[in-house]
């Protein structure tokens, strides 16, 4: 009965033996799945992505117009205003119509004024020429003319008294009378001539300055001559007519506004030599594209997807921008459409190549985090690694990696909190 009994408490004791082991058991497993529950919900979430390498690629995208190639614009310098206006923009014209015309008014006035000087230079001109004509009149001396007379006169009646002389005519006083008459004569002819030398002198630097003068009016006169012809053509020209068939592209002016030099009165484009695409793109952008690249260009009014071809990069108005002329070609272009243009292109080629979202910038340093994977009792478990990286180029999505990766790491691309290096992370599935 003692032996039952012992038995019996010693079955009883093992079974609460079994049972506590059990339970123990049983506490070790929900304490450890409850600790990892909680461990999880504590840990910063992330996301993962493996390195990869290959090239980048640009998406490029902007809104364009289609314009004719061609194109005439007219530009007038001289300030009048639009008197009358025949066109309007986006006209269809053909080659002599007539588009504006300008008052002619501040010409008329312009040339009267020039031939009111122009008579006024003639007169002067004839008074000049009035003056050299007196002057060549001076140059020539009656007073020397007669002392010629004189002396010629005395010289023939010195040799008729001395053949009388010699015959015994005339006595040697007689003579000697004869020859200081011719001796004065002769004497008041060298002074006459000396005389007129000097005068002679100063009237024909007289002349001279007249004849500058005279030089001087002509080549005013030849000016406002020209002037006049010059401001006659500008009046023939102000009635404004297009130089070919066409559409009028831009008409800047109003009818009263005053022209000026740097705006054209009408720009008259034709489709003679086909059209062309005109889009602005970023400088940034730009140099991702090269002459002769194409892009895909949807004319929105056509509804229809054509190729276009870069035949110009050309700097625009605005700073910063770059405009972009393509060559395109369809039947049914008009010109002024509105187009979409959309092009991808590859470039760069990275042994090590990661999203875009991987980047971590503290201060000046570019960085990534790296994932670190571990093995242990309750299963694999992950912390990051702080890890600088040298940038290359990148595109919307991908950026290269120059050093600091091998090409072999994962990297982790977004988190739900802040990391820091050395932090254990659940990588969310």
């Amino acid at each position: 009965m003692i032996i039952m009994k012992i038995n019996d408490y010693m079955r009883i004791g093992k079974n609460r033996a079994k049972t506590i082991f059990i339970a123990f058991i049983i506490f070790i497993l929900i304490f450890t799945f409850f600790s990892k529950s909680f461990l999880a919900w504590t840990l910063p979430r992330v996301t993962v992505e493996k390195v990869d390498s290959g090239s980048l690629l640009k998406v490029m995208r902007s809104e364009g117009q289609v314009l004719r190639k061609s194109k005439f614009e007219l530009y007038y310098d001289i300030p009048v205003r639009i008197l009358e206006l025949h066109t309007k923009k986006y006209d269809e014209v053909t080659k002599g119509d007539i588009l504006m015309v300008l008052d002619t008014t501040p010409l008329e006035k312009q040339i009267k004024n020039l031939n009111a000087e122009l008579s006024k230079l003639d007169l002067a001109l004839n008074r000049v020429e009035i003056s050299k004509n007196n002057a060549l009149l001076g140059l020539k001396s009656e007073s020397l003319d007669r002392l010629v007379r004189e002396l010629n006169q005395s010289k023939e009646n010195l040799d008729n008294q001395m053949i009388i002389y010699e015959s015994g005519g005339i006595s040697k006083n007689e003579l000697l009378n004869w020859e200081n008459s011719y001796n004065t004569a002769k004497e008041n002819y060298e002074k006459q001539v000396e005389a007129n030398l000097k005068n002679n002198e100063l009237i024909k630097n007289e002349i001279l300055g007249i004849e500058i003068q005279i030089k001087e009016y002509n080549l005013s006169i030849m000016t406002i001559k020209e002037d006049i012809i010059s401001l006659e053509e500008d009046i023939e020209s102000c009635i404004v007519k297009a130089n070919e068939d066409g559409i009028v592209e831009a008409l800047p002016y109003t009818e009263g506004m005053l022209i000026n030099s740097s705006t054209p009165l009408y720009i008259l484009s034709s489709d003679k030599d086909g059209y062309e695409v005109h889009s602005d793109f970023q400088n940034e952008t730009s140099k991702f594209i090269s002459i002769g690249d194409k892009f895909s260009v949807t004319i929105k009014e056509l509804g229809e997807v054509v190729n276009g071809v870069v035949i110009e990069k050309r700097k625009s108005d605005y700073s910063g921008v770059v405009t972009l002329i393509l060559d395109i070609e369809h039947d049914d272009l008009m010109g002024g459409e509105i187009c979409d243009l959309f092009m991808r292109k590859q470039y760069g080629d990275y042994d090590v190549r990661i999203p875009r979202s991987a980047i971590y910038a503290r201060t000046q340093i570019e960085n990534v985090f790296v994932l670190i994977e571990q093995d242990t009792a309750f299963g694999k478990s992950y912390t990051v690694k702080f890890q600088e990286v040298l940038l290359g180029e990148s595109d919307d999505v991908n950026i290269g990696i120059v050093n600091g990766l091998y090409g072999n790491e994962k990297i982790i691309t977004s988190s739900s909190r802040d990391l820091s290096d050395g932090d254990k992370v659940i990588i969310d599935e």
